[in-house]
C-alpha cells in the first residue's frame, strides 16, 4: 500500500513538473476581485459563517466553506482554518495556472494548495501575507470543466485580494479559428468616420495579423479599421486574418451630409441693427435683408451686440432667438459660441414648449443640435432658448437642411426646379437632352441648385441636399414669366407628354422645353421609359408627315391598315382595341 502511494505521489510530481514547463500567458483570462467582497459578492461582513454557501458577482459563482469562519473584512476575503476552501466555478477552457494574491494581513505560515476533488493538483505553498502564490496545474488536471478548490491545509487563516485564472497556452503555434467585428452594419453621412474593432479568436492565437478592404472605395474607405464615408451608396467592409483567411464583414450605408442652407452671421452689426452695448428685454424683430429673427431677453438681463468682442449676447434663463420659418427641412442647427460667454450656460432648440434636440452646456465652443426627425419639416418655427441663469454669446449660426420635392400627380409626372443641390434616387428625376432628330430623357441623381428637372413616380419624392453637385447637360428651361416658344408637360385626352405651348406668357418658375431643343416641327412629344438606369428615347411625330385621316405609329411611319395598338391621327393619339 505504501509503495502504491509512493508511486502515485511520484507520478503527480512528474505531472506537476511537466505542467509547469510551458510558457505561461502574461495576462489572466479570468480575474476574481475580492477587494470589495461584501459589496461585489454579497459575502457576509460579520458573524461566524461556516456552512457551505454560494456567492456571485453577477458573472461568476463561487462556494465558501469554513471550519472556523469566512467573511468580507475591510476590503478582502478572510477564510480559515484547516480544511476550509474556496471553490471556483468550472471554466470552459483548459487551466494552466492559478494565482492567489494574499492580503497584507494574512498569516505568514498558512499553507494552501489547489485541489480537484480530493486530489492536490499543484504544489503546496506557505505564507500569504501580501504575496502572490502561483499554482501550476498538473497536466492531467488542466482540462476545461474541472472544478478547482483553494484549500487551507494548516491551522491558519488566509486572506485574499484577487484570484487570477490563466488559460493553458500551447508550446507550438496556435491557429486562428475566426474573427468578428464589433459592428455588422453602419449608417454614416458623407465625411463621417468611425472605427471598427476586430476580435481574432482564440485569444492566444499565434498570428493575429489582419487586413482591411472596402468593396467600393467611392462609397467608404477603411484604414486599420477606421472607416471614412466618401460618397452616397452602400459598401461592404471586410476584415481578413492572415492566418487561415478567416473573414468578417460590416455593411456600410452612406447618406448625404446636409448642406448649409442658411447662415446668420453675428460678427458684424452693419446689417442687423441690434442695440449696441445696451441690454434690451422686450421682443423685437431684426433682419439681415434675407431673413428676419426675433430676440427676447429675460427679466433683468437681455440682448445686445457687443462692439468690443463683435458678437451677439443673449441671456439669461428664458431668453430666446426665434428663427424664421424655412422652405426646406431642417436637419441640424450649428451654433458658434463667442468669447466672453458663460462656461456653464445651458441652451437648446425648441418648437413651442417642446425641446426638439439635446440641450448642451457651453461657453465659446461650437455646438451642433441634431433636430428630432419628427420636427424637421419645412415651415417649422424653431427657437433657441437659454435654459439657466447665465449669458450666452453667439458669433454665427448655420442651418443645415434638405428639401422635399412636390408631390407627383396621379398622372405620374411633374416638373420641378431645385432650390438646393440635390441627390435623387436613380429613376426619380430626369433632364432632357437633344440628339439628332430625337429628344431624350436622361436619369440624373446629383443635381445642382436652380436646375429644372422632370420627376417620375407617385407620391412625394424626397431629395437630399448635397454640399455641391456638378453641372449637367439639360435642354429644359425655367420660365421668367414672359412669353415662350416651346413645349410644356401636360395631359391631354388621357395622354401625358410635351405639348406645343399655344403662346403667351408662362408662369415664372415653371419648367418648359424650348423649341430650339426639338429637331423639326412638332406638335406633340410622347415618351415611354425603358430601363430607368439608361438614356431612353422620347418618340415623336412630325406634323408635316401627317395627312388627315391617316394613321402613323409612334416612330412617325405611316400604317396603311392599322389593327390593335396606339396610333397618331391628325396629331392626336388614338387607341385601337
Amino acid at each position: 500500500m505504501k509503495k502504491l502511494l509512493l508511486m502515485k505521489t511520484m507520478l503527480l510530481l512528474c505531472a506537476l513538473i511537466v505542467g509547469s514547463s510551458s510558457v505561461w500567458a502574461t495576462e489572466p483570462d479570468v480575474t476574481l476581485d475580492f477587494t470589495a467582497a461584501g459589496a461585489d459578492w454579497g459575502i457576509p461582513n460579520s458573524g461566524t459563517n461556516k456552512t457551505r454557501a454560494s456567492f456571485t458577482n453577477g458573472d461568476y459563482t463561487i462556494y465558501l466553506c469554513a471550519t472556523t469562519n469566512y467573511k468580507a473584512n475591510n476590503g478582502y476575503l478572510i477564510l480559515g482554518k484547516k480544511d476550509s476552501y474556496l471553490e471556483l466555478p468550472a471554466f470552459d477552457f483548459d487551466v494552466e495556472k492559478i494565482e492567489v494574491l494574499g492580503h497584507s494581513g494574512a498569516s505568514a505560515a498558512v499553507k494552501q494548495n489547489i485541489y480537484v476533488g480530493d486530489e492536490a493538483v499543484s504544489t503546496e505553498t506557505t505564507g500569504a501575507a501580501g504575496i502572490t502564490n502561483t499554482y501550476a496545474i498538473a497536466s492531467g488536471y488542466e482540462a476545461a470543466g474541472n472544478v478547482y478548490k483553494l484549500v487551507i491545509t494548516s491551522a491558519h487563516n488566509t486572506q485574499i485580494d484577487y484570484i487570477k485564472i490563466y488559460k493553458k497556452t500551447s508550446s507550438g503555434p496556435v491557429s486562428v479559428t475566426g474573427v468578428s467585428l464589433n459592428q455588422t452594419s453602419l449608417d454614416l453621412e458623407v465625411g463621417a468616420t468611425t472605427t471598427l474593432k476586430a476580435t481574432v479568436t482564440p485569444n492566444n492565437a499565434t498570428n493575429k495579423n489582419i487586413s482591411w478592404e472596402s468593396d467600393d472605395e467611392s462609397v467608404a474607405t477603411v484604414v486599420d479599421g477606421v472607416v471614412t464615408a466618401v460618397g452616397v451608396g452602400t459598401a461592404t467592409i471586410t476584415v481578413t486574418t492572415e492566418d487561415g483567411a478567416k473573414t468578417a464583414t460590416c455593411d456600410v450605408t452612406v447618406t448625404p451630409a446636409p448642406a448649409v442652407s442658411a447662415t446668420f452671421d453675428f460678427t458684424t452689426n452693419d446689417v442687423w441693427g441690434f442695440p449696441e452695448d445696451e441690454k434690451k428685454v422686450p421682443e423685437n424683430t431684426y433682419s439681415n435683408g434675407t431673413y428676419s429673427i426675433k430676440l427676447q431677453g429675460s427679466t433683468g438681463n437681455g440682448y445686445y451686440f457687443d462692439t468690443t468682442n463683435n458678437n451677439l449676447l443673449l441671456g439669461k434663463s428664458g431668453a430666446t432667438l426665434t428663427f424664421p420659418t424655412f422652405t426646406f427641412n431642417v436637419k441640424k442647427i450649428k451654433v458658434y459660441g463667442a468669447e466672453g460667454a458663460s462656461a456653464s450656460v445651458t441652451f437648446n432648440i425648441f418648437v413651442g414648449s417642446d425641446e426638439v434636440s439635446t440641450g448642451v452646456t457651453s461657453s465659446k465652443v461650437t455646438q451642433e443640435f441634431a433636430i428630432d426627425e419628427a420636427s424637421q419639416a419645412a415651415g417649422t418655427k424653431y427657437v433657441l432658448k437659454v435654459t439657466n441663469a447665465n449669458n450666452m454669446r453667439i458669433s454665427k449660426i448655420e442651418i443645415y437642411g434638405y428639401e422635399t420635392t412636390p408631390a407627383v400627380t396621379a398622372d405620374g409626372w411633374a416638373t420641378y426646379v431645385t432650390t438646393n443641390p440635390c441627390r435623387f434616387a436613380e429613376g426619380d428625376a430626369f433632364v432632357v437632352t437633344s440628339a439628332s432628330d430625337k429628344v431624350y430623357l436622361q436619369s440624373v441623381t446629383d443635381v445642382p441648385n436652380n436646375t429644372p428637372v422632370i420627376l417620375k413616380g407617385a407620391g412625394a419624392k424626397t431629395a437630399d441636399v448635397l454640399p455641391a453637385a456638378s453641372a449637367i447637360t439639360n435642354s429644359l428651361a425655367i420660365s421668367n414669366g414672359g412669353s415662350i416658344d416651346g413645349y410644356v408637360l401636360a395631359k391631354k385626352s388621357g395622354v401625358v407628354g410635351f405639348y406645343k405651348w399655344a403662346g403667351g406668357s408662362l408662369t415664372s418658375g415653371k419648367v418648359y422645353l424650348p423649341s430650339s431643343a426639338v429637331v423639326g416641327a412638332r406638335e406633340f412629344l410622347d415618351f415611354e421609359l425603358g430601363n430607368e438606369n439608361e438614356t431612353t428615347a422620347i418618340e415623336n411625330v412630325a406634323k408635316t408627315q401627317q395627312t388627315d385621316g391617316q394613321y402613323f405609329n409612334l416612330a412617325g411611319q405611316r400604317v396603311a391598315q392599322p389593327t390593335k395598338g396606339l396610333f397618331i391621327v391628325n396629331g392626336k393619339k388614338v387607341v385601337i382595341k
